[in-house]
Order: structure tokens, then sequence, then C-alpha cells
């Protein structure tokens, strides 16, 4: 195996992870923080161990432009549950 065939293996493996476990977890998420609930610890870790994988692999997006725009929305994505999930906790915490 060379190096090509390893690095469209490790998309090929985040792609599928991606679809199969994380985008229906972060979509249920969504749903919940756009509703004014807050994310709970397990959640919060969650997204942490998340953020930590997407540092790791960006080097892909950097030297795979087809896979740019994927990328940026899956952080798009990402950047939006977070925000919301920091105003309602904003929000739970006003007098």
């Amino acid at each position: 195996m060379d190096y090509a065939d390893s690095v469209q293996g490790t998309i090929s493996t985040v792609i599928i992870r991606f679809n199969k476990y994380r985008l229906p977890r972060v979509l249920s998420m969504k749903e919940r923080v756009l509703n004014g609930e807050r994310l709970s610890e397990f959640d919060l870790n969650y997204l942490e161990r998340v953020i930590r994988d997407i540092r790791h692999i960006r080097h892909i997006s950097k030297n795979h432009p087809r896979y740019q725009a994927l990328f940026a929305q899956v952080i798009g994505l990402y950047a939006e549950v977070a925000a919301a999930a920091l105003e309602n906790e904003r929000l739970a915490n006003l007098p």
C-alpha cells in the first residue's frame, strides 16, 4: 500500500464514520440547542473530542481540494451547534 492509498483509506473511513455516527448525533444536538436546550456534560465532551479529531484531519482538506467544501461545511455545522449551545448557557445563567 502506498501513501496515496493510505490517505484515500483515511478519507473514506472519516467520511463513513461521519455519515454513520457523527452527522446524526450533531444534527440531534443542533435540534436541541436551537430549541433552547443546554448540552449535557456528555455532549460537551463529545464536541471536544470531535474538535480534537478535526484538528488531526484538517490537513486532508488542505492537501485534497475536492474535500475542502465538505470539510468547511462540517466545521460550520459544529460551529453553529457550539455557538447556539454557548448562547443557551449564557441565557441560563442570567439573573
